[in-house]
């Protein structure tokens, strides 16, 4: 049984989530939160993580991911 999932979500722009991880940011970060939405119906402890680096909003990020989305929120470092 899983109970909890962390999820790196890195930015809520697409277009800067896919610079980050060197993807396609389009394709990857909508299936991304909509993977979160439904974990979170199986799951009891369900995160989104989003990296502190210069260029990423931490306080929109963090109403996004709680607010829009309705998950747990972390703020990490980025190596």
């Amino acid at each position: 049984m899983v109970d909890s999932v962390s999820i790196s979500l890195n930015s809520i722009d697409p277009g800067q989530y896919g610079k980050l991880m060197r993807i396609d940011g389009e394709r990857f970060h909508r299936a991304m939160v909509d993977f979160a939405r439904e974990a979170k119906k199986h799951i009891p402890d369900v995160t989104m993580t989003i990296v502190d680096i210069e260029g990423v909003d931490i306080e929109r990020a963090r109403r996004f991911v709680e607010e829009e989305v309705g998950v747990s929120f972390k703020r990490r470092q980025y190596f």
